[in-house]
Formats: C-alpha cells, structure tokens, sequence
C-alpha cells in the first residue's frame, strides 16, 4: 500500500504529469495570442504529450523546440483551416438571420437550429452547413496529431486528416466529444470554468485524445519508419524489441503483398 504515495508511484507520476499538462497548457494559450501560430502551438502541444506518455524528460525545451519547427509547416495549414472556419461561422450567422426575424421568440430561433422551421431550401441549406461544420471540426482534431509525426504540404495535412476522419470514425467522434466537453462548459458557465480552461482546458483534452489516435498514428509512423529504413523505436526503447516489430511489420508486409 505504502509504494502507491512513493515518489516513484502512480500517485505521485500522475500528479507530475498534471502538473506538466497543466504548464503546457499556459505555454500553448500563450503560443496562441497572435492567433496565426496557433497550429503551430497545437501541434507542437500533441508532440510533447506523446513524449510524456513516453516518459521523456526536458518537456519544456522540446515544446518550444516543437512550436518554432512547425511555424513554417502548421502555419499554412492552420490558416486555411481558420478561414474555412470562418466563413462557416459567417455562413451560418446569414442562413441564421434569414430564418428568424430579431424579433422571433426563443422556441422559433430552437426550431430553426433544430430544422423545424423555414423552407425545404433553408432546412437543405441548414444541412449542409451542420455537415461543414461537422467536416472542419473532424479534421481539426486529427490534422494536429498528424502533423506532429508528419511533415507535408497544407493541402496533404488537410487531405490526410480528412481520410483519418472519415475512415475511423468511432475515433473521431470521440476525440471530438473530449475537445467540445471544455468549450460547452464555457458556454454553460464561463466564469466559474474559465479557471479550469486556463489551467487544463487544452492539454487535457489533447492529452486525452492521445490515447484515441495512438493506435493510429504509431502504426502510421512504425510504417513510413520501415519504409525509410529509419529505427522504428525512439532510442530508449531496447534493440531486442525492435527487431521483433520489424520482423511482424516485414511479415505483414509479405503477406500483403501474396494476398494482392
């Protein structure tokens, strides 16, 4: 019982690790001021926690070390992904004043959210725009994750996340349940939750959605790794067990290729 409080037991590991997520979170609000460099702060969020989950240390260093390599590589990506987002916001205000007078009640302006009122053309339109958002919000939670492993053009990030996103879904729709529980609360009760944000609102959930897209990412760069004749493993991981991931990944690639 004495060895959960130790220094190095799991109580005291997940303190430390809250207290990393915690510093992150601060330094990547603050990465995110001028707006533009946001990807690039994001990015570099998720590259950190992966190598906390990995137990590397110098989290810090690494982080700024992160953010000023993906300024060149994120930053394309990030700002069409705000401007996309941008006028879906736009889009939507329109839609949403040419469906409800400034005079209407509550309940009408519910039912034009809900598709209960205007026109079969407004509830079409309506349609496609919860479907944009759905879109831009399924790739954002995936297109920072695969930055951090891969480096490519804004047009190959946007595409990629959108492959991830549509093609594991169950996934997605999890990584987005855990991105927008931190941004309802803010709507419901901004002041009382604006504390919490501020401490873990980002890390947290990005930490969270790092277990989601392991088990798609890590194959992901195991492969291009494999591909490239690169080590599979990062340098602390032993010799022994990479040899025996490099053998099943050349198998697999075997059977693959008899199947075709």
């Amino acid at each position: 019982m004495g060895g959960i409080f130790d220094v190095d037991g799991p109580i005291m590991n997940a303190l430390q690790d809250l207290m990393v997520l915690v510093v992150l979170n601060l330094l990547t609000i603050l990465c995110c001021i001028p707006v533009f460099t946001a990807g690039a702060a994001l990015t570099a969020l998720h590259f950190t926690i992966m190598k906390l989950k990995k137990g590397k240390s110098g989290l810090y260093k690494l982080y700024f070390k992160e953010f000023k390599n993906n300024l060149k590589t994120m930053t394309p990506t990030w700002i069409v992904l705000l401007l996309f987002g941008i006028f879906l916001a736009f889009d939507y205000w329109i839609l949403y004043r040419m469906s409800v007078g400034a005079g209407e009640s509550n309940l009408a302006k519910t039912k034009v959210f809900l598709f209960n009122s205007g026109t079969d053309m407004m509830k079409f339109l309506f349609l496609l725009e919860y479907l944009g958002i759905f879109l831009w919000f399924a790739i954002f939670v995936w297109v920072f994750p695969y930055g951090a492993r891969f480096v490519n053009s804004a047009k190959a990030n946007l595409h990629n996340a959108l492959l991830l996103a549509t093609g594991k879904l169950p996934r997605t729709l999890l990584m987005m349940l855990f991105t927008m529980l931190v941004p309802f609360f803010m709507l419901v009760a901004f002041l009382k939750v604006f504390p919490l944000f501020v401490t873990i609102g980002i890390s947290l959930p990005a930490y969270l959605c790092s277990f989601i897209y392991a088990g798609v990412i890590d194959p992901m760069v195991r492969k291009a790794k494999l591909a490239a004749g690169l080590p599979l493993l990062d340098d602390e991981e032993d010799e022994e067990r990479e040899k025996r991931l490099r053998e099943e990944a050349e198998s697999e690639e075997e059977t693959n290729s008899e199947i075709q």
